[in-house]
């Protein structure tokens, strides 16, 4: 009898370790996901991509087949402007788009993926200060540098073509 009340002891201390470290493992990974989403930021979201004047080049040939895409919640603006680089931004958001709905659901309430914002910046700092210093020499008077201005513009402008 003695024997009996030592195993059931035993498989009770045995229960009750497997369930203590089965509560750790979960409290664990909640507090890891918890920490996760407390340090998200937009970066981990972020994409950069290199578009290549080819790339430009064959989204403007195609531009002209492409009928208007409607884009929700767009800006009155939006449909008037009819600029390459909105078609640019519609044709991204198409493609990030087709291709995050591929992949299997982590949370089975998302199912309509939304891109909150694209935008685009270009490699033209260079250029930008140069025409800084050529606004201030307009402002003081100084004409006669004008022309050197312009040209180191022009060279600036040339050299980092594909940059820009």
């Amino acid at each position: 009898m003695l024997g009996l009340a030592i195993d059931c002891v035993g498989v009770f201390v045995a229960i009750v370790y497997l369930l203590t470290i089965f509560y750790l493992n979960s409290m664990s990974e909640l507090e890891y996901k918890k920490w996760e989403i407390s340090t998200l930021t937009t970066s981990d979201f972020t994409a950069e991509m290199t578009i290549t004047e080819s790339m430009w080049n064959e989204l403007n040939r195609i531009l002209g087949r492409i009928e208007d895409p409607v884009v929700p919640n767009a800006s009155p603006m939006y449909h008037v402007v009819q600029r390459p680089i909105v078609g640019l931004s519609q044709h991204i958001e198409k493609e990030i788009l087709i291709k995050l709905n591929a992949l299997p659901k982590i949370i089975h309430e998302d199912k309509n993926l939304k891109i909150a914002h694209i935008s685009f910046s270009y490699a033209n700092r260079e250029v930008i200060d140069l025409l800084m210093k050529r606004g201030s020499l307009i402002t003081k008077g100084y004409y006669d540098k004008l022309n050197k201005s312009n040209q180191a513009i022009e060279q600036s402008v040339k050299a980092n073509k594909d940059e820009l």
